[in-house]
């Protein structure tokens, strides 16, 4: 009995251990729930986004923070007789969607609505849904944010996409150096010309570049370049409609004409080299600069704009090698001559290659003691095919081709052969001479080339400053 009653006794103390444990749990619980819904209240309250929340079934308005209330206008004894209908709504013309639906339509996404005020106003927001138990009880919770700013941001990254595409459009079709129209818009302009000949009417097209404009960017640098080329770009502007003014690349510039004739192309010729030819200042050095002009007309030359701008490409070949005409027409005779200088540039090669070239020696003496002071070393071109070739000829190809360099260098390989072997046979030797190219002075180390070419094959191992 005794044992029985021991074991009620602890029974009922551990019951009542259990209900203290249970009772400060369920404190501690309630504690913490104050505690939390204190926070999410806080949150909500200064939240600075609008919330409303609604009746899932009726859409009739429940709650909103301080943020909605401000921006809607109303207090909040007043919205309890509101529906969301009657707040966010799709546009002036819009049927308002049943209460019902509208939640379940907006949690799909956030979508952008209008804010009806208490006065009437609207204004643009954002809103997004969730679905919440609000005590048992469906409810919707709609969260509003202003969308002015975003707006303004769409339309700041729209006008920069859209300044952004004129860009790129601008790089694809103007120079970037000279801001003119490039090779690739100027075809275009150059198409509507052609196709806007009259048939009795003509069109020119003047294609012109400036004299010695590489030795521009080896001396003076890239940059006094880019200035030339922005110079010129902006005295040809002055004058002239800049719609007709193109780059086509490096140095050279295309400018058309219509009407025109002979004679108005070539007097805007003259004009152009006029303008050009006062000096230019450009980062800090004053520059003379010439330019050669090369025109061609159409119709007759050709009706298509790789004709049209391959013969005005032919005249100013011609014009660069001209003495004292620096404006040239095309004419038919040009392909003819054309062919040939091809012939004879890949006949230059063919040349370097074997051993075409012979050098003749002319003398320098003093007439009184008819003693040979020196020798001047002249190269020429004996063609297997077409014979002795004039320097004449074949050097102003050597220039533009910039076979110059290897001949050169050639020719100074023979000159010193030939003195070496002179020296061995007993002949006195004297200097000579060796005419050498600009080019040879800006591509490479004339001194630097001369040690090479006397040490070639140890040619001339011992001469001395005497001999050189």
């Amino acid at each position: 009995m005794d044992i029985a009653f021991e074991v009620v006794a602890v029974a009922v103390g551990l019951i009542g251990l259990g209900l203290i444990v249970l009772s400060e749990y369920r404190a501690r619980a309630a504690k913490t729930k104050a505690i939390l819904d204190a926070r999410h209240s806080a949150i909500v309250e200064n939240a600075g986004e609008g919330i409303l929340v609604a009746d899932a079934a009726t859409g009739k308005v429940l709650d909103a923070n301080p943020v909605s209330l401000r921006k809607i206008g109303y207090r909040l004894d007043e919205l309890s007789s509101l529906r969301v209908e009657d707040i966010l709504i799709e546009g002036l013309s819009d049927t308002p969607e049943p209460s019902a639906g509208r939640a379940a339509t907006l949690a799909r996404t956030t979508r952008e609505l209008m804010l009806r005020g208490g006065d009437g106003s609207l204004v643009a927001v954002d809103v997004s849904v969730s679905r919440l138990d609000l005590q048992g009880r469906p409810a919707v919770c709609y969260i509003m944010r202003d969308a002015t700013q975003r707006k303004l941001r769409e339309e700041t990254l729209l006008k920069r996409g859209s300044d952004a595409e004129k860009r790129v459009h601008q790089l694809a079709s103007r120079d970037p150096v000279t801001e003119l129209r490039n090779r690739h818009s100027f075809r275009r302009v150059l198409e509507q010309a052609i196709e806007n000949v009259p048939r009795d009417g003509t069109l020119a097209l003047l294609v012109f570049d400036i004299k010695d404009f590489s030795s521009i960017n080896d001396t003076l640098g890239l940059a006094v370049g880019d200035a030339v080329l922005v110079e010129v770009a902006n005295r040809l502007r002055q004058g002239l409609d800049e719609k007709r003014i193109s780059r086509l690349g490096n140095d050279e510039f295309a400018i058309t004409l219509q009407p025109a004739n002979p004679d108005a192309a070539l007097q805007l010729a003259l004009e152009i080299q006029s303008a050009l030819a006062k000096p230019m200042q450009c980062l800090g050095h004053e520059l003379d600069i010439r330019v050669s002009v090369g025109i061609s007309l159409c119709p007759p030359d050709d009706p298509e704009v790789d004709g049209l701008l391959r013969h005005a490409d032919l005249a100013l070949s011609q014009a660069r090698i001209s003495v004292g005409d620096e404006v040239r027409f095309y004419s038919v005779e040009m392909n003819d001559d054309v062919h040939h200088r091809l012939t004879l540039v890949q006949g230059l090669k063919h040349a370097l290659e074997g051993n075409e070239f012979i050098v003749h020696y002319q003398p320098v003496a003093d007439i009184a003691s008819r003693r040979v002071l020196g020798l001047e070393a002249l190269v020429r071109w004996q063609h297997p095919r077409l014979g002795m070739i004039s320097p004449g000829d074949f050097i102003p190809l050597a220039e533009q081709s910039g076979l110059i360099v290897p001949l050169g260098e050639r020719v100074l390989r023979m000159v010193c052969e030939q003195v070496v072997h002179w020296r061995k046979e007993g002949v006195p030797v004297v200097p000579v001479a060796v005419n050498l190219s600009p080019q040879q002075f800006r591509r490479q180390s004339v001194s630097q080339l001369v040690f090479d070419v006397l040490r070639y094959r140890h040619a001339c191992p011992r001469l001395g400053d005497r001999d050189h």
